[in-house]
């Protein structure tokens, strides 16, 4: 559940992290995938400077992640679900 996203912070103390839910909690009828969701978690002594980039989607996660000279990584967690009717934008 969306809700339940800030305890990927709280499993390790050496580690922070995001993800999204498939799920939407915000009304009283729950609607999305029950499993589903993805989350990337890294290290807080990195030596990098971490960005979330947002894709606009409940199924794909991605950080960016630049060194001091410059150089960037983009890191990209999907989803991978079964197209069906329902889930055909996956």
């Amino acid at each position: 559940m969306p809700s339940d996203l800030g305890i990927l912070n709280d499993i390790l103390s050496e580690m922070t992290g995001f993800g999204i839910s498939g799920m939407d909690d915000k009304q009283d009828l729950h609607r999305g995938r029950p499993h589903g969701g993805v989350a990337i978690m890294w290290r807080k002594s990195l030596p990098y400077n971490i960005s979330r980039v947002y894709s606009g989607y409940n199924w794909l996660t991605a950080l960016r992640l630049t060194d001091s000279t410059g150089i960037v990584l983009t890191v990209i967690n999907a989803y991978k679900c079964k197209k069906t009717a329902v889930y055909a934008h996956c």
